[in-house]
């Protein structure tokens, strides 16, 4: 898999954090390259925006990549 190294603005940073909330940077922004890959392919090969919805649902239901038990577990074995 390759992999891309930016820097985003402060101000875009602060917009992607509002339309994507709490979820890794990195996996919102490769759902935005994959749209706009889909987007660029021709007509009618644009996502539907009921299968924008649908995905978006889904990742909403991942669990986090750190859990509160992970963190609860981690601090305890440091007090150790």
């Amino acid at each position: 898999m390759g992999q891309i190294k930016i820097r985003i603005p402060e101000d875009m940073d602060a917009e992607l954090e509002k339309a994507f909330p709490g979820e890794d940077k990195a996996a919102a922004i490769l759902h935005i390259i994959e749209a706009e890959m889909a987007r660029r392919r021709g007509p009618g090969m644009e996502p539907k925006f009921e299968d924008l919805v649908e995905e978006v649902i889904r990742l909403r239901k991942e669990p986090p990549y750190v859990t509160d038990e992970d963190i609860r577990r981690a601090r305890e074995e440091l007090r150790r």
